[in-house]
């Protein structure tokens, strides 16, 4: 794969494309936290209410949620939000964005120990936080990968070789 012209425009034209799914679920944030829409204001986000949903999780959500530990009854309501997108998965993305940028902003920017209280045994959002903080240790469990992660990683890897050429030329 050569990252040439072509190549970052197609990928510009996807970005542009997944636009609507991102405002989506973005409104749903805003829509039931209005109190984010000022701190959502004041970030100035590139993209605006279509930025990227992993961008508003992370640089919106996950601070707002820190900022906010004294108010525990909203920090509960994010949680059950969380929550609930994730049970639910109407919203694409969704999982996605609150996997990589909401529990991961949680765990390696603050102390993960704030948020248990919000976070019962058993929800996919404990899951997520224990998987993370599992990462982070480096504690990595043995087992068998599936047929489709050894083809994720072997194409990984072709992908870091054909990175490797295209820069040497």
């Amino acid at each position: 794969m050569v990252f040439d012209e072509e190549y970052w425009r197609r990928w510009e034209e996807k970005m542009e494309k997944e636009k609507p799914k991102y405002k989506k679920l973005n409104q749903h944030v805003l829509e039931r936290f209005p109190e984010m829409q000022e701190s959502f204001d004041r970030r100035n986000f590139f993209d605006g209410i279509e930025t990227g949903s992993t961008i508003i999780f992370d640089g919106l959500v996950s601070p707002f949620t820190y900022e906010n530990l004294h108010d525990k009854r909203l920090v509960q309501r994010i949680f059950d939000f969380v929550e609930e997108l994730l049970v639910k998965d109407e919203h694409e993305y969704a999982h996605c964005s609150i996997d990589v940028s909401f529990f991961e902003n949680l765990v390696y920017t603050y102390d993960p120990r704030l948020f248990f209280e919000f976070v019962p045994e058993g929800t996919k959002s404990y899951e997520l936080m224990i998987a993370h903080i599992k990462q982070k240790l480096g504690i990595v469990e043995k087992k068998e990968k599936t047929n489709e992660e050894k083809q994720a990683i072997m194409s990984y890897e072709e992908l870091k070789k054909e990175i490797k050429k295209s820069l040497k030329k």
